[in-house]
């Protein structure tokens, strides 16, 4: 099969082996539209470490086409949206609390959807309806990950800030108005929003400035909710935020059933977000593309182009 593959030199268009059922309990998949996402550019530029060879994406839908012996929840036919992050299974907080401290992420840590095939457990894969759009169906783990936001105790009826431009910010907008919040602002990092005016900001840049004008832009004892994932350690001003009295709220994913719930209705627009659908080999002229701007969601069909 095809994918695109982290080499050490870089990232390649190769035929590998395709992979196999690896236990009872997993599913093999078509892969039918795999987003391109920030976290991808990060692994292919080397930002985000992994081990190579490794398989990228992370964002996936498609069709199962193969089932273990033990796998009940899930039927070879299924439509399916693919949560990344896989529990170890076997820490205290995976059999006690379900939410496991340190998962592995597809396309980081194990192979993932840029590719012809791709294998996971059940329990990462989510039934999506028929009518969902496979390119919908995709873009459920970013309106899960947007949904989190919502874990943090921000109030409905506060002023609050989305930090950032592009698609990420906007999504987070959509979201937070789907849920009743009623006074949201998407401002950019620069020129600076307002200082000391809003209850809360969510900061879907991840980088120091971002971070400092989020923090500059909450009244006393406002809320910063912590929602990207920098590719490396960034500076944090503690003294300004101590003074202040600053609250911070780190948040990682919503339920996939929330976001495909979300996505089922008629009523939530995001198709103004995505932008073109291409093939597996379109990926340096459309890495370079996506690297400087966030205004669309771009898509690969890893099945549209090769036999």
């Amino acid at each position: 099969m095809f994918a695109l593959v982290k080499m050490h030199s870089g990232v390649q268009c190769l035929e590998i082996a395709r992979p196999n059922i690896g236990t009872d309990l997993d599913v093999m998949l078509k892969p039918v539209r795999a987003g391109l996402c920030r976290t991808d550019l990060n692994v292919a530029w080397g930002r985000t470490h992994c081990e190579p060879p490794r398989v990228l994406g992370h964002e996936v839908s498609g069709i199962v086409s193969a089932i273990g012996a033990r796998v009940t929840r899930i039927r070879v036919g299924d439509r399916v949206a693919v949560n990344p992050l896989l529990p170890c299974g076997v820490c205290s907080e995976c059999t006690s609390a379900g939410q496991c401290p340190s998962p592995r992420m597809l396309g980081v840590d194990l192979d993932g959807g840029f590719a012809q095939a791709l294998v996971i457990p059940e329990q990462a894969a989510h039934r999506v309806p028929d009518s969902m759009s496979f390119e919908r169906a995709a873009y459920v783990e970013p309106v899960a990950a947007t949904l989190a936001v919502l874990d943090s105790p921000i109030a409905r009826e506060a002023r609050g800030l989305v930090l950032g431009t592009g698609r990420i910010a906007e999504l987070t907008k959509r979201v937070l108005i789907a849920r009743g919040f009623c006074s949201v602002l998407t401002h950019p990092i620069a020129p600076a929003p307002e200082a000391r005016s809003f209850d809360w900001a969510i900061d879907t840049v991840g980088s120091g400035a971002s971070l400092e004008t989020a923090m500059r832009s909450l009244r006393q004892g406002g809320m910063l909710v912590l929602k990207s994932r920098p590719a490396a350690p960034i500076a944090l001003d503690v003294s300004f935020a101590v003074q202040r009295e600053l609250s911070f709220y780190a948040v990682r994913y919503a339920p996939f059933s929330d976001a495909i719930e979300l996505l089922s209705t008629g009523t939530f627009i995001v198709e103004d977000l995505f932008g073109q659908t291409h093939p597996l080999s379109a990926f340096e002229q459309l890495f370079s593309q996506t690297g400087t701007s966030e205004t669309s969601k771009v898509f690969f069909a890893p099945n549209a182009e090769f036999p």
